[in-house]
């Protein structure tokens, strides 16, 4: 039984390895375990990467594109304040507008790309995804049972 730390060590120690490219019997041989091992922190590395990016897409993402969309909004209040306002010189003026104008842009711009953009569809997506991971391990482990190297 090796300690929690250890095992730390050993997942943080795969997953470094698998990011320069080497296969899970080149990591399994050079940390002298077997390739189930490495094969199950790969599984919990998946994982975690997996609910890490649901997360993000279900809560995150929605919420910093209506922060967005409030500080356009905040912009372009600003920008006709100034435009309305007599007492401010044309150059200001003018500068307003120019704001204005950007901040229209970005909003559309903003608008397209969020388009394409489904939260719900990227959800399902990502279960979808989960879905194909399970079935996957599912026959990775019928391969173990019948002796089939994985």
């Amino acid at each position: 039984m090796t300690s929690r730390n250890e095992r730390v060590w050993r997942k943080a120690k795969i997953f470094e390895l698998l990011t320069y490219g080497m296969s899970q019997r080149q990591i399994a041989s050079g940390l002298q375990c077997s390739v189930g091992t490495v094969n199950v922190v790969v599984k919990s590395l998946k994982r975690e990467a997996f609910e890490e990016h649901k997360k993000y897409i279900v809560n995150d993402l929605a919420f910093e594109l209506k922060k967005i969309r409030a500080g356009i909004e905040e912009n372009q209040r600003f920008a006709k304040q100034i435009m309305l306002d007599s007492k401010k010189d044309d150059r200001t003026r003018m500068m307003a507008v120019s704001l204005s104008n950007e901040t229209y842009k970005i909003a559309a711009e903003l608008s397209d790309a969020t388009a394409s953009i489904d939260i719900s569809a990227a959800s399902k997506e990502i279960t979808s995804i989960k879905n194909d991971l399970d079935k996957l391990e599912l026959k990775e482990e019928e391969k173990k049972e019948n002796g089939i190297d994985v």
